[in-house]
């Protein structure tokens, strides 16, 4: 089985966040957008959308 990628746009156009779920149910990574924060819980996983999109290609690249 791969992984998965999860992406949420809560229905708008823009990105919101983002995860990569293993085969085996463990997360990868999450990240969530900084500007589209909705919670305070979500503060220390917030970055900017260049950021997380950086990483999540080094991740993908490594895959």
């Amino acid at each position: 089985m791969s992984n998965f990628i999860v992406v949420d746009t809560e229905g708008k156009y823009i990105l919101t966040e983002i995860a990569v779920i293993a085969s085996d149910g463990n997360t990868l990574y999450e990240a969530f957008v900084a500007d589209e924060l909705n919670s305070e819980s979500r503060k220390l996983k917030a970055k900017h959308l260049k950021e997380i999109m950086v990483e999540f290609t080094k991740l993908a690249d490594s895959s």
